[in-house]
């Protein structure tokens, strides 16, 4: 087994099946302990993404109680596994990178929206 990740912690969220179960196996056999993150209402997957958009106030509260990443880091606390700077730093670099993804799509350009759809 090869020990890439070894000592390291992953977390997959929809990893009971499909991409994300391949994703947990392959963490797995490179030497990770991985978490799996599932939660499943009327069997099809939910999630907070952009919760606020569509969700009423009380909706969006109570997905903040089954929200997999808190409770991973609950998790990753309790174990000892990851101290709380950790966490706000691995933070900071989330929201670097996804602002690094917002101004690198942003400054490109859009395609006539004839183009976008010709093959629609």
């Amino acid at each position: 087994m090869e020990n890439t990740f070894k000592d390291k912690v992953a977390l997959v969220t929809g990893g009971s099946s499909g991409i994300g179960r391949a994703t947990a196996l392959a963490f797995t056999r490179k030497g990770a302990k991985v978490v799996i993150a599932n939660y499943i209402e009327n069997k099809k997957t939910v999630h907070m993404t952009d919760g606020e958009l569509y969700r009423d106030n009380n909706e969006v509260e109570e997905w903040k109680i089954h929200d997999s990443v808190a409770q991973f880091e609950e998790f990753l606390l309790n174990q000892k596994w990851i101290a709380p700077d950790e966490i706000l730093e691995m933070d900071h670099k989330i929201e670097k990178e996804i602002q690094n993804a917002v101004d690198f799509a942003e400054s490109e350009t859009w395609d006539p929206k004839e183009e976008l759809t010709k093959f629609v």
